[in-house]
């Protein structure tokens, strides 16, 4: 019998197949809910999208709230690394600019809290494509786009 490895607890093939299954349940559940939103996605449709029943869904998540508190944690874990200390100068600059790239990259990968639709956010940059074009157009000209309204619209 193998040596558990320091640090690491000795998983037996079931207890690693039931990490995994949740693993894979965690990740199938950030897409769809980036994809359509939390609100548009059941434990249903993650199920049927890993070819897996509910009641095997349901053995590792009571429900889609747990899915989702999950999913806040694993986001907490990624933003939680604090400001790089370094001392000034170009080292500081390519530091912040790291900071700042895996801060928006998280924020990318964990958006579906922020509750914009695929729709709206593609409303939003066409709004902001066409702020400045439309900026000489009266008010009354500028329509909102997919129910996102434009700075000074509607």
């Amino acid at each position: 019998m193998a040596k558990p490895s320091a640090g690491r607890p000795n998983l037996d093939g079931n207890a690693v197949r039931t990490q995994r299954t949740r693993e894979r349940i965690l990740a199938v559940s950030l897409a769809l809910f980036n994809e359509r939103g939390e609100a548009h996605v059941t434990t249903g449709m993650i199920a049927d999208e890993l070819n897996i029943s509910p009641g095997n869904l349901y053995y590792h998540f009571r429900n889609k709230d747990q899915i989702v508190e999950r999913l806040f944690e694993r986001f907490e874990a990624r933003v939680s690394i604090g400001l790089p200390d370094t001392a000034p100068g170009a080292g500081a600059i390519e530091d912040l600019w790291l900071y700042l790239h895996l801060m928006f990259e998280a924020i990318w990968d964990y958006r579906f809290p922020i509750a914009i639709s695929t729709t709206s956010s593609d409303a939003i940059a066409a709004c902001a494509r066409t702020s400045t074009r439309s900026s000489m157009r009266s008010s009354r000209q500028r329509r909102p786009f997919a129910g996102v309204s434009c700075p000074g619209g509607s």
